[in-house]
């Protein structure tokens, strides 16, 4: 349960770094 949720955590933070990076 509690890795699910670091999971999410981690590839939600992954996404915004990308996000920020791809502009």
């Amino acid at each position: 349960m509690k890795k699910e949720t670091i999971s999410m955590d981690a590839k939600l933070m992954f996404l915004s770094m990308t996000w920020i990076f791809k502009p």
